[in-house]
């Protein structure tokens, strides 16, 4: 299946046309990209499990842990399969998505940190309104919705330390 991945990836390669201007120790644009890439790869993996086996993430360590932690309930993966593969194609078209931009050099690499941390701030928000119980009487905020927006938003911050002009390139751009 990689092969497959990496074929269509290919298609959509273009030349970077941008230099990264990292001021992180270490960093390079290859870094950053092969990051990206790597995040990519475990979205498709994620997508792919959410497809055919969801109760493996759902009822994961982590999920417990999150579950016992705030009292959010855990997601369950008979209630809504549609539902489970929606999610599954967005996931894994994301994560095409995000090898297509690490290819396409610094230029696109904002756009992956954008969309990144809003899917991380919004989940973390679904789940904070629970605390209030606004959303847990909808069955919206869950223990899914905590470590989604945490993990969204600890790749935001390895992004940024590892490109500390990516906020910068990502919401201030000054030919906008």
């Amino acid at each position: 299946m990689s092969a497959v991945i990496e074929k269509i990836a290919q298609n959509y390669t273009f030349p970077p046309n941008a230099q990264s201007s990292s001021t992180s120790p270490g960093s390079s644009p290859s870094t950053v990209g092969t990051f990206i890439k790597m995040k990519g790869y475990a979205d498709l993996v994620v997508g792919v499990l959410l497809a055919f086996k969801p109760s493996l993430l759902y009822e994961s360590p982590p999920m417990q842990f999150w579950h016992s932690l705030t009292g959010l309930d855990l997601s369950d993966a008979s209630t809504a399969v549609g539902f489970n593969h929606a999610i599954a194609c967005m996931i894994f078209a994301i994560g095409l998505g995000n090898i297509v931009a690490a290819r396409s050099g610094p230029a696109a690499w904002p756009s992956v940190f954008v969309s990144t941390f809003i899917w991380g701030v919004l989940s973390l928000l679904t789940a904070l309104t629970a605390v209030h119980d606004v959303t847990k009487e909808w069955g919206v905020a869950n223990a899914t919705m905590i470590m989604t927006g945490i993990n969204h938003m600890l790749f935001c911050g390895a992004m940024w330390y590892l490109d500390r002009e990516i906020w910068n390139k990502a919401f201030w751009c000054a030919q906008c």
